[in-house]
């Protein structure tokens, strides 16, 4: 799957639209071919993949662990609210100190 970064259409590799780069080509008839949306013919598409929360297309660059950004930033703040309401200041240090690039 695709995605338009400008007008959010989601669509498979059989609909790319592709034209010719006028801008290039101009004035030889022969330049090249490029993708674009067909839906509004941006040349911003990228891969696409379903998030794993939101279940939303969103491109794949933009994903960590199967989370788009949204849902990856919305679980970073259900997170901080778990642990900033339920430790003081001290156990926090003390945790990060324990847990600086291991897993929970």
């Amino acid at each position: 799957m695709y995605i338009c970064k400008d007008c959010a259409h989601v669509f498979e590799d059989h609909e790319i639209k592709r034209v010719k780069d006028y801008v290039v080509t101009d004035p030889y008839p022969d330049g090249p071919i490029i993708s674009v949306c067909p839906n509004c013919e941006s040349e911003e598409i990228e891969e696409a993949d379903i998030c794993a929360e939101c279940r939303e297309y969103a491109p794949v660059e933009e994903m960590t662990e199967g989370f788009c950004s949204v849902c990856s930033t919305n679980l970073m703040k259900k997170f901080h609210r778990l642990v900033y309401g339920n430790f003081n200041a001290k156990e926090i240090a003390v945790l990060n100190e324990m847990l600086d690039g291991e897993y929970i």
